[in-house]
């Protein structure tokens, strides 16, 4: 009788693991896509270049469109009482993508990624996702989403590329 209350008991776990996986990688998923697109930017921005940036600041833009139709707290990762400070930024997100994907040069590019940076921050803080850090550089008195591990400074590139700390785990 044992054997077989394991078994069932086992059974259940296995049919319910399916379900607490998808909910959690439904969770932190699409800050983690939208992320990977942003640090291609910073990446690029990083070594003095503007290759790429329309294109993953076009499909950061992208993913944001996707995320807000249908739009639900689940969707986006976020607790229900969040939802409207998530859709707001999502939007503001969508909109500071769409400047940084018409920039040209390398200043604005800069620029436009710090204005990008700022609504990146808060999705970050509302989904509680904590797999990137915020990093500062008082010299540019600008901060920025970066993977954990060595500074990758976007706004000073190759002239200074270790200068920032990390501010926010």
């Amino acid at each position: 009788m044992i054997k077989f209350c394991q078994r069932v008991l086992l059974i259940a776990v296995l049919l319910l693991i399916p379900g607490v996986v998808r909910a959690g990688q439904t969770d932190l998923s699409a800050y983690m896509e939208m992320s990977g697109h942003y640090d291609a930017i910073r990446l690029a921005l990083l070594a003095d270049s503007t290759a790429g940036l329309a294109e993953n600041a076009t499909a950061l833009q992208q993913q944001v469109n996707r995320l807000l139709e249908g739009f639900s707290a689940v969707k986006v990762g976020v607790p229900e009482a969040d939802a409207t400070d998530a859709e707001a930024t999502l939007r503001e997100i969508e909109a500071r993508a769409s400047s940084l994907a018409a920039t040209g040069d390398l200043v604005s590019a800069r620029e436009d990624f710090f204005a990008l940076t700022q609504p990146m921050a808060r999705y970050r803080m509302l989904t509680g996702d904590h797999r990137t850090v915020v990093a500062y550089c008082s010299m540019a008195q600008k901060a920025w989403i970066q993977p954990e591990g060595e500074i990758g400074n976007p706004y000073l590139g190759q002239e200074m590329p270790k200068c920032g700390e990390v501010i926010s785990n």
